[in-house]
């Protein structure tokens, strides 16, 4: 895709979907995830993809409501850093900005503190997994027990609630 102007791709990203054209929509709303947005345009980008419009009964219903389903998540994005410094993104919750930057091994310890499993830690359970996944899943537990209200996020750290 050509550089244009942040706001010329948001206004083909709003006709491709005001037509219905997800195939389309999907790489413009890619390369606008990539570039670095104002949070007014990413509110815009936001507010676009939650009015994409239900497929239709004769539509196929594969597509369109993938597509919809990823860009749905992907406009609310943060970028963010690994913990060896690389790009990455996150859903912009506050778990999320407390795990921001750590390891696999970090997070994983950390969810065993908080979510002991049966006789075995985290690290154990997803052993077969790669490291990414590993601290995603660990993350996973976290924020759960988070939403659920089982442990608190504070200044100094988490804590049992």
């Amino acid at each position: 895709m050509s550089k244009q102007s942040i706001e010329s791709q948001i206004a083909e990203f709003a006709q491709a979907i005001a037509d219905k054209d997800f195939v389309t929509a999907q790489p413009i709303h890619a390369a606008l995830l990539e570039r670095r947005l104002k949070p007014e345009q990413r509110q815009r980008i936001a507010d676009l993809v939650d009015s994409m419009p239900e497929p239709e009964s004769g539509e196929e219903e594969g597509k369109p409501s993938q597509a919809k389903q990823l860009a749905k998540y992907k406009a609310r994005y943060h970028r963010s850093h690994t913990s060896e410094g690389n790009a990455s993104l996150n859903n912009g919750d506050d778990m999320a900005g407390f795990l921001e930057g750590m390891d696999w091994i970090a997070v994983c310890k950390l969810a065993d503190a908080f979510l002991p499993l049966d006789g075995q830690t985290h690290a154990e359970k997803y052993e077969r997994l790669n490291p990414g996944s590993k601290r995603m899943n660990a993350g996973n537990k976290l924020r759960a027990a988070w939403k659920r209200g089982d442990i608190q996020i504070t200044d100094s750290g988490i804590v049992a609630a």
